[in-house]
């Protein structure tokens, strides 16, 4: 087997360390998920870190509960004076562990030329609409399959607003000679970028009884196992013990687990020691816990929900959307394909995602074409002359000396010494629309070839800088034909 990319390496110690360390950092970070997910634990660890800690059966020194409060400990500027060797180990371990799971993110070769570019604009244009800090949570998996039609938990805030369970793909000889051809045209389209994608959507894959064969397969083309995310670890206990053990390793796929109360998390932490779900992501989404919902899918109807409290606030810094996925959501129940890629969810899109193209497939030939047509209506183009101009909100335009600045809460793009540049950015800050022959035009007559004031609109789009709706196709989405 040959792995796609080769796992970031561990400062020099730190992987010795792990080894060493996994029974205590499996404490420390339990310690947090208590944190995350109880209110009792949260007020009563505010006021004594080390008396709390012991309570809950934790096995931890004074000095490492109380570390584990400091703010932004695992962030670059977190002020590390006094803190024990062993929650600084715990901080690079969890550190090194971020990284390496978004370095797919970046990964383009190998992927087709098109779709590279199309992937890459929409981390540009997310990053803008979503903030620095959210769309660094965004994984813009290429790819995710669903082997099933709807989910069989239904949770009220479900994001996606997966419909209940209908129907079931099984691992016949028929469909495993399919799924081959499937993978294998998503990673010559995806490249070695499809190690972040995921074998479900509005769906929990556990719900299919030939989940594990699916992924075995997968991983045996990709190289690299898929992420797990299932809400019924009850349900299925034995095959999410074999997965929660599979999860450790550089190619091992991330496990997850959606913990929907306080008594599924207390059972979880009976059942499972602290060092064996070291490597298991627990997701806390019980209605007390101290993270946030986001406003799409069913939780968008927060007002009828017990659990509204925890929807985040409807404002400019709130990620109005769950989706992580800029690229093909598959269905091989209905043998679908949807080019989607995140958004704020809206009237227009719900889900928080926008669908810009879809179609269906019979076979695996089709299935390689219809991603070929995709992505080929997809493919990022210049801007025609008759293209309206307008800046992507949130931008801010900030005249400059040879440029301007545009900027958001999170960042700001210094914009300097380009031909036409003052130009363009006093033409399209005000946000009347003119187009870009009327751009070229008016940077002509201030002494800018056109050819040069082209390139500079064309660099700005690269960046993402301009609306483009026209792009995303406002209507229904793009149907390819089989």
């Amino acid at each position: 087997m040959t792995f796609p990319l080769d796992p970031i390496p561990a400062p020099p110690g730190i992987a010795a360390a792990d080894q060493a360390l996994r029974p205590a950092f499996g404490q420390m970070k339990r310690f947090g998920e208590w944190y995350l997910a109880c209110p009792d634990f949260r007020a009563a660890a505010q006021l004594d870190p080390a008396g709390t800690a012991d309570r809950y059966g934790l096995e931890l020194t004074g000095a490492e509960a109380r570390a584990l409060l400091l703010r932004d400990l695992l962030g670059d500027d977190a002020d590390l004076d006094g803190v024990p060797d062993t929650v600084l180990a715990f901080r690079e371990h969890q550190r090194h562990l971020f990284l390496n799971a978004n370095r797919w993110r970046c990964v383009g070769e190998g992927a087709d030329p098109r779709f590279r570019a199309w992937r890459q604009y929409q981390v540009e244009r997310c990053e803008i609409e979503f903030g620095l800090l959210v769309n660094s949570q965004i994984a813009h998996a290429p790819a995710a399959v669903e082997l099933q039609q709807g989910c069989s938990v239904g949770c009220w805030f479900c994001g996606v607003s997966a419909p209940a369970l209908d129907s079931t793909v099984r691992y016949t000889p028929e469909v495993a000679r399919l799924w081959t051809d499937v993978v294998a045209a998503l990673h010559q389209m995806c490249g070695p970028a499809l190690a972040s994608g995921f074998l479900y959507w509005a769906t929990d894959p556990l719900d299919n009884p030939d989940y594990e064969r699916f992924l075995a397969a997968w991983e045996e083309r990709v190289g690299h196992a898929a992420q797990t995310t299932t809400a019924q670890p009850f349900r299925h206990l034995d095959r999410v013990r074999a997965l929660v053990a599979r999860s450790r390793g550089p190619h091992a796929g991330t496990m997850r687990i959606s913990v929907l109360s306080l008594p599924v998390l207390r059972r979880l932490f009976t059942t499972f020691t602290p060092a064996e779900l070291l490597d298991t992501e627990l997701v806390m989404q019980m209605p007390d816990a101290s993270t946030h919902l986001s406003r799409a899918g069913r939780a968008a109807n927060a007002e009828a929900n017990r659990g509204a409290s925890r929807i985040e606030a409807d404002d400019d810094s709130a990620a109005r959307t769950i989706a992580c996925a800029s690229g093909f959501l598959v269905n091989m129940a209905a043998r679908t394909v949807r080019m989607i890629t995140p958004c704020h969810a809206s009237q227009e899109w719900p889900d928080g995602y926008r669908v810009v193209g879809e179609g269906s497939f019979a076979d695996g030939a089709e299935f390689r074409g219809l991603l070929g047509r995709l992505a080929a209506g997809q493919a990022l183009r210049p801007l025609p002359g008759q293209a309206r101009l307008r800046l992507r909100p949130p931008l801010r335009y900030e005249p400059a000396f040879e440029g301007f600045d545009l900027h958001t809460v999170s960042h700001r793009l210094r914009l300097r010494s380009r031909p036409g540049l003052a130009v363009i950015g006093e033409m399209v800050a005000p946000g009347a629309g003119p187009s870009v022959d009327e751009v070229i035009g008016r940077c002509a007559d201030d002494g800018v070839p056109p050819g040069q004031a082209r390139a500079t609109i064309d660099m700005l789009d690269a960046h993402a800088v301009f609306d483009d709706q026209w792009r995303m196709r406002t209507g229904p989405a793009v149907t390819v034909p089989g």
